[in-house]
């Protein structure tokens, strides 16, 4: 006698049902590990400005004053340096090899830091200087002119509509010079290259042309209200806001990455996540001695 067996087996149907409740439970939790990684950049990019914030702190400590800017007026590359404040406090930031090869580097080429060698920090990440949330720039980037150089997230503020603020002024900002309150001042903000590469190296502020305006910049500061820049077709005022890497314009102000604001180091060395509402308050916070008094809430 022969035993017929049966196999159990799954309809279609029945196998289009699981795939289906498979393909809603992966959108469910899509959204979710999105949100988990955003928050983990997020909290590696407050991360990284605390240690500039710090760096800034032991720089001051040391030269009695935080990095100077470029100088008002006329720029005399024989009495100022052609390199950032973030290329001036390198040591700080525990990368005294290359502080030691830009002091070289500045020996044999004070006034041309696109000459690379020996200016060899234009093409250098550093880890600190990038926020975790915009992957491009942690390898070096050519730009439309061909530069290759590596580039910063963040960038320092250098006051409201005058150059009143911590970061970006010549001569440079001491501790006792902000009257309204290191914890009531910000310094350092959160600023994505544009697409275009025209602004954010973090080497240098020297344009590569001799001008700036349309072509280049701010690259090292810049102020929390900009308006019409010359020689751009740009026009402000620029406010802390969103922002978009494929529109230029938006190297004007601040914003981030993240969702719904930036983050802002204060000249106490503390830093904090703005929303984009907080936006009026930024040209008080954005002083040294306006004052002004604001408040802030992460």
């Amino acid at each position: 006698m022969i035993v017929m067996s049966r196999r159990a087996g799954v309809s279609l149907i029945e196998l289009l049902v699981v795939l289906g409740i498979l393909g809603l439970l992966v959108g469910l939790l899509l959204p979710a590990v999105q949100s988990v990684r955003g928050a983990a950049a997020r909290a590696s990019c407050q991360n990284n400005m605390k240690q500039v914030a710090l760096a800034l702190q032991n720089y001051h400590a040391t030269h009695g004053h935080f990095p100077p800017g470029r100088p008002g007026g006329g720029i005399d590359l024989a009495k100022h340096s052609c390199v950032s404040w973030m290329a001036l406090i390198l040591a700080e930031m525990d990368r005294g090899d290359l502080a030691g090869q830009t002091e070289s580097a500045l020996k044999l080429a004070y006034a041309t830091p696109y000459w690379n060698p020996p200016h060899v920090g234009l093409s250098t990440p550093i880890k600190s200087y990038i926020c975790p949330s915009d992957p491009r720039l942690h390898s070096p980037l050519t730009d439309r002119d061909g530069i290759l150089a590596a580039y910063t997230s963040y960038v320092g503020v250098r006051g409201g509509e005058r150059r009143d603020g911590v970061m970006g002024g010549f001569p440079p900002t001491r501790i006792g010079d902000i009257t309204d309150g290191t914890s009531g001042t910000v310094m350092l903000a959160e600023r994505p290259p544009p697409a275009t590469l025209q602004a954010g190296k973090w080497y240098t502020w020297v344009s590569p042309h001799g001008v700036w305006g349309s072509l280049y910049g701010p690259d090292e500061s810049m102020f929390a209200l900009g308006g019409l820049v010359p020689g751009d077709r740009c026009i402000g005022e620029f406010r802390f806001g969103p922002g978009r890497l494929d529109h230029p314009c938006d190297r004007y102000h601040f914003w981030s990455l993240h969702a719904g604001g930036a983050h802002f180091a204060f000249a106490d060395g503390s830093v904090s996540f703005l929303s984009y509402a907080a936006a009026p308050l930024i040209p008080a916070l954005s002083t040294r001695a306006g004052g002004e008094s604001a408040a802030v809430t992460e």
